[in-house]
C-alpha cells in the first residue's frame, strides 16, 4: 500500500476524528467519538510506515527515535489544523499516532 498521508489527514480533520494510528500490518484507524474505525481494508507493510517516518520526524528528533525507540513533535496541516505525532517502535516495526489538536 503506498500511503497517501495528506488525504488520510484531510479524512481525520473532515470527519472530526481525534486519532489517526498507523501500525505495521493493519489498515489506518481513526478514533472518531471514542470508537475506532478502519480507513479500508489494505493493510500497512513496513516500508509504507518506514517512509512516512523518514518524510515526516524532524531531524532533531531523529536521535531520540534512534535512541529511546520514540519521539514526539507537532506537525502543522493544511494551513488550519496541527497534529502532536508520536512515532515508536512496536514489535520492532515503527508505528504512529496523529492527535489533532482542537
Amino acid at each position: 500500500m503506498s500511503l497517501p498521508i495528506e488525504q488520510v489527514l484531510q479524512t481525520v480533520v473532515a470527519r472530526g476524528a481525534s486519532d489517526l494510528h498507523l501500525v505495521v500490518t493493519q489498515p489506518p484507524v481513526i478514533r472518531l467519538r471514542g470508537q475506532l474505525y478502519r480507513l479500508g481494508t489494505e493493510v500497512l507493510e513496513r516500508d509504507d510506515v518506514c517512509v512516512l517516518v523518514e518524510r515526516i520526524v524532524p531531524d532533531h528528533c531523529r536521535q531520540e527515535l534512534r535512541e529511546r525507540g520514540k519521539t514526539a513533535f507537532g506537525l502543522a496541516f493544511d494551513q488550519k489544523s496541527r497534529f502532536h505525532v508520536t512515532v515508536f517502535k512496536q514489535r520492532e516495526h515503527p508505528s504512529v499516532v496523529f492527535h489533532l489538536e482542537r
